[in-house]
């Protein structure tokens, strides 16, 4: 290779070391490689040996093969790695290690900050790796709570009468594609709107009433329909509407009836729910999400006692590929999940203009089996709110209110996944233990607001002052506080 002189590399007068080369000094060092790949991947044949070499050689000079460099510089490091397709050893279930292997939901928060979560791969050549795929989990993205609070640039449109109400929320401005006359607007209003969501409700009969909605929730149709008084916060959220996904709602209908001194409510709702981050390339590549269907039903029972007005609910929650609203990688196999909320609900009228008001939910989720996903593969979550209301504080139709909050939060259980946990070169064959990733957060957010709502210089006027610990469910996240400030006017 060199030339030494007393033992040192010889270098001449105008700085040169002379280095020498040759196949007498290639060979031995290309097989010394080949027998360190043959070593460490027993399985690996001659030939096989001799194509990860070349293929991961480093491609010196002129592009592709040539007359110097032949095809390219040995790479030991390299040839050691995968090469090609990565998938879960045995399985043939593909699984990028540049991928992202999942994406939690909000009601997951920092539950991957100790996950671990180690697996074998092996690539095109059948060489078998460990990975840890928990390094690759993104957690819950924070929910920006202002975001649709405050300087939305929309415009809400109703009317009715006895027996029918309607009401659409439309945006003004101008990016959006234009409505053709459907609500009545005028040309130039038409050309600048676009119905952002619709929801109608009607009576039937006497004791019973109908909704339907468009781009929102069962939850809004069905506190319409038991004609529930709450007061409206910028921040802080009931329970009973949160399923802990990032969550668009398509269609939604309610009926109720009414028999005797309860009434009762049936509803469905479809839709999407959103991952927390793009965890596909193709998806990132296109530069949006990733969708996924999702769909509800639900019943729910209310009866008034006096100044209580109590509301006692069950939903049925089925999501497609999704687990309370988290994606895990394809090669994983998830099929879905279904989930079981129970809701209840009080209201107490104590005093004149005085309301109290309590809300509870509880969830039990479950996920599909199929894929890697083992049985008992359960969570349990929950959610609250307790806010108090005074109307009529500083004149006719005011309202000032307080709530404290938690939004829908993992409180047990976990995702049981049949993971790859050696693997055996005689018989190219793997052995599989089950892994559990707990998804309970260590993190809990809770949510405190001060609101007034009222008439404010001919317009209607909205304040909040709100403070959130642990946002997102994140514990070693900074506590997020501040005043928000709305007031809109017809002209």
């Amino acid at each position: 290779c060199c030339v030494y002189q007393d033992g040192s590399l010889f270098v001449d007068d105008e700085g040169f070391a002379y280095l020498f080369s040759g196949t007498s000094f290639a060979a031995p060092q290309v097989a010394g490689a080949a027998a360190l790949l043959a070593q460490a991947f027993p399985n690996l044949t001659g030939r096989q040996i001799a194509d990860i070499l070349l293929r991961t050689a480093y491609d010196a000079g002129a592009a592709g093969a040539d007359a110097v460099y032949g095809r390219g510089i040995l790479d030991i490091a390299r040839a050691i790695q995968p090469v090609g397709t990565t998938s879960l050893a045995g399985t043939g279930n593909v699984i990028a290690l540049g991928d992202a292997s999942g994406a939690l939901s909000v009601a997951m928060g920092d539950a991957m900050a100790t996950a671990s979560l180690p697996t074998v791969v092996t690539d095109e050549y059948e060489r078998a790796y460990i990975t840890d795929l928990a390094g690759t989990l993104r957690g819950a993205a924070q929910r920006n709570r202002l975001y649709g609070a405050v300087g939305t640039n929309q415009r809400n449109v109703s009317a009715g009468n006895d027996t029918t109400a309607i009401a659409f929320t439309i945006d003004a401005s101008g990016r959006r594609a234009p409505v053709a006359g459907l609500l009545r607007l005028a040309p130039e209003e038409a050309e600048q709107a676009r119905v952002i969501a619709a929801r109608v409700a009607m009576t039937l009969a006497p004791e019973t009433s109908f909704g339907f909605a468009y781009a929102q929730g069962a939850d809004g149709l069905v506190a319409q329909l038991q004609g529930q008084d709450r007061p409206a916060f910028m921040i802080a959220g009931s329970s009973d509407s949160d399923d802990g996904a990032l969550r668009g709602s398509d269609l939604a209908f309610a009926l109720r009836h009414q028999f005797g001194d309860i009434g009762v409510t049936l509803n469905a709702e479809s839709g999407r729910t959103f991952t927390a981050g793009s965890e596909l390339r193709a998806a990132q590549m296109r530069g949006r999400r990733g969708t996924y269907d999702v769909a509800s039903a639900g019943m729910a029972l209310d009866r008034r006692f006096g100044n209580l007005d109590t509301a006692l609910g069950l939903t049925w929650m089925g999501e497609h590929d999704t687990l309370l609203g988290a994606h895990f990688h394809e090669g994983l196999g998830l099929a879905g999940a279904n989930s079981l909320f129970v809701d209840a609900r009080a209201g107490w009228d104590f005093a004149r203009d005085w309301r109290l008001g309590l809300d509870y939910r509880q969830g039990w989720t479950r996920a599909r089996s199929g894929g890697a996903v083992a049985v008992g593969s359960r969570l349990t979550s929950n959610a609250f709110a307790i806010d108090i209301a005074r109307h009529n504080v500083f004149g006719s139709a005011d309202t000032l209110a307080v709530r404290i909050s938690q939004p829908l939060r993992v409180t047990g259980g976990g995702l049981n996944l049949s993971l790859p946990s050696s693997w055996d070169y005689a018989t190219l064959l793997a052995d599989y233990e089950t892994q559990r990733i707990a998804l309970s957060p260590r993190g809990q957010e809770i949510v405190s607001e001060i609101t007034w709502r009222g008439r404010l210089l001919d317009g209607d006027a909205a304040a909040s002052l709100f403070w959130r610990t642990d946002p997102g469910h994140y514990r070693n996240v900074r506590d997020d506080k501040g005043v928000a400030l709305r007031w809109s006017s017809s002209f």
